[in-house]
């Protein structure tokens, strides 16, 4: 997000996150810096249509989850499970992340993980790319990007090294 507001000829105000615009001459075609705001604003209106709750159905195991996609402090994307079916072990205790490899995070609930960071919208492919995406299943993290296959299916694809390397799943938008 700062690289197209810095395109734009603004900056983003690190405490409140809004787009400061340069006061600079304006550019061609452009009567005053109002049309780079109203840009700017329109394409992060565009990168917050994926903000929302989608239901999962994990192929490998079927397990049933909810999972919440918001923007983060940064201006980058996250999913993090928020629900999950069957958040309890047989015997009745909480599923943890116990295959986390950072020993801190292993005592988080399963119904609480944080599935994909770093996702970055880009206007020209229509997609969030650059993300890390965390498998629980396996402790591993891999290269993701989402993109809308139509209004409520988001195709998300995780992958290690080439896009061609990995698994695609479809999460259904809810809320």
């Amino acid at each position: 997000m700062k690289r197209w507001i810095e395109a734009l000829g603004g900056s983003l105000c690190g405490l409140c996150g809004f787009m400061a615009v340069a006061s600079a001459a304006p550019s061609a075609g452009m009567a005053d810096g109002r049309v780079a705001v109203g840009q700017a604003s329109a394409e992060l209106d565009e990168a917050d249509r994926i903000v929302g709750v989608y239901y999962v159905i994990e192929d490998e195991t079927g397990e049933e989850s909810k999972i919440k996609i918001a923007r983060d402090e940064d201006g980058t994307y996250y999913a993090q499970v928020v629900w999950m079916k069957n958040p309890d072990m047989p015997d009745g205790s909480p599923k943890l992340d116990f295959n986390n490899p950072d020993p801190a995070l292993r005592t988080v609930r399963a119904d609480q993980i944080k599935m994909m960071t770093g996702l970055e919208y880009n206007p020209k492919k229509q997609e969030w790319e650059h993300g890390k995406v965390y498998n629980p299943i396996n402790g591993k993290m891999y290269k993701g990007y989402m993109t809308f296959v139509n209004d409520t299916k988001l195709k998300v694809r995780g992958y290690l090294g080439f896009s061609m390397l990995g698994r695609t799943m479809y999460w259904t938008k809810v809320e």
